[in-house]
């Protein structure tokens, strides 16, 4: 039986109960819901003020983008972008009335995943033709079994090409940045630097609706393993003072001298720039 999440009420609506779908691809459950709100189709578009304000009481700076497009309506958004309630409500209202709304993911401390469709001019590449794996939802599945861990349940708004935008609280202290492709096919990353398209926004009269409207949760280790792999530590260098250059700088210069011709001929050539 599916269960019911109790969510945040959007605009013009009561708290949203989301029924969760869960559906497995490759073995690997992954959740899906019902809209916790019927945002808008064609000339019927809610209120884009009214989400904006909500947003921003989410705690995530906002900035307006285009009516009906994606691209900013402003300059330096980043910097911009404001989680001033009484401020955006004026902005949508006087100066970008039916802007769309961008969301700052550094400033917001998120990180979005956004599992493209198919529909959308995605393409799996050769390897990931398996059995039910059609886009970028089922890849995250597969790379979540592969990992051994569950795609937690999170903030997810459905975008107007049908793809989803899953939210993460970003890890303190590890800046993720934008990449398409590179944690999967079909799947991209906004982090620092980047942005995303809100909620009650529309593009080609398809509207961005909530999907789940649970806080966004942490961003699992794995998967920012997947967007931002660690990089392998370094050796450290010989030191002046320890190692054979150590043992070596107490031998007299003559023998030093014998002692490096030997190393030379067993092929240990690279020490002579430690020790002469």
């Amino acid at each position: 039986m599916p269960r019911h999440v109790e969510g945040p009420a959007p605009p013009g609506g009561k708290p949203g109960h989301q029924a969760e779908k869960p559906s497995k691809v490759n073995g690997t459950r992954i959740l899906t819901a019902a809209p916790m709100r019927r945002a808008c189709s064609g000339a019927a578009r809610p209120d884009v003020a009214r989400w904006a304000v909500w947003t921003v009481r989410r705690g995530w700076p906002v900035f307006p983008c285009r009516p009906g497009d994606k691209r900013p309506a402003i300059d330096r958004w980043e910097q911009r972008a404001t989680c001033d309630p009484a401020h955006v409500a004026a902005a949508w209202r006087d100066r970008y009335p039916g802007a769309n709304i961008g969301i700052a993911c550094g400033p917001a401390g998120l990180v979005v995943v956004d599992l493209d469709t198919a529909e959308h001019g995605g393409q799996l590449p050769a390897g990931w033709e398996e059995a039910g794996v059609r886009d970028g939802r089922d890849v995250l599945a597969v790379l979540a079994e592969r990992a051994g861990q569950a795609v937690p349940a999170t903030y997810t708004v459905r975008s107007a090409s049908g793809g989803l935008h899953l939210y993460f609280a970003a890890i303190a202290g590890r800046e993720i940045r934008n990449s398409a492709g590179k944690v999967g096919p079909m799947v991209d990353v906004r982090g620092a630097g980047g942005y995303i398209i809100g909620a009650g926004s529309a593009v080609r009269s398809r509207a961005y609706e909530v999907m789940d409207g649970r806080p966004a949760v942490a961003l699992p280790a794995w998967l920012a393993d997947l967007a931002d792999p660690p990089r392998p530590t370094q050796p450290s260098p010989p030191t002046r003072a320890s190692g054979l250059y150590g043992r070596l700088r107490r031998v007299p210069p003559d023998a030093r001298r014998s002692a490096l011709a030997l190393l030379h001929r067993h092929g240990y050539s690279a020490y002579t720039g430690y020790i002469c």
